[in-house]
């Protein structure tokens, strides 16, 4: 315990010299410096797509990765959704109000949080849609805008 409060206490004595030195004065001991440029972390599916079915199901579809993995938070998302529990019934159901087959890769690419929706929530929204009287055509083109 002393000793821990001895390396607390010369890391605070430390700091304030570090405060008190000005930028201009030539640096004692250059391993303090820190020459690291601050780099943001970077992440990439392909050291999943062969261990993740979900991701190979995705990749089929035509989904683009490339831009799933710049967007904040959906890399981390999308590695931890089953295809099976949590995207078929969804892209099932985008196909059913319309959505082309063709197209799902790219309206997941785009819409990447569709999966966190609730399917009964979209199909109130549908219904919505169906009780103003609007048709399958056009809510196939809201849905796919």
């Amino acid at each position: 315990l002393e000793d821990y409060e001895n390396d607390l206490e010369s890391q605070f004595k430390q700091m304030l010299r570090d405060e008190s030195r000005s930028p201009l004065e030539p640096v004692q001991d250059p391993s303090t410096v820190d020459t690291h440029p601050h780099i943001r972390p970077t992440f990439n599916f392909a050291a999943y797509v062969n261990k993740s079915e979900s991701l190979q199901h995705l990749v089929k579809l035509g989904v683009d990765l490339h831009k799933l993995e710049k967007r904040k938070g959906i890399p981390q998302f999308i590695l931890q959704l089953d295809f099976e529990r949590d995207m078929r019934e969804h892209l099932k159901f985008l196909t059913e109000v319309g959505v082309p087959l063709e197209g799902l890769g790219e309206f997941v690419t785009k819409n990447p949080l569709i999966f966190k929706e609730d399917l009964g929530d979209m199909e109130v929204r549908i219904n919505y849609l169906e009780s103003k009287r609007f048709l399958p055509e056009q809510i196939s083109r809201i849905v796919c805008k």
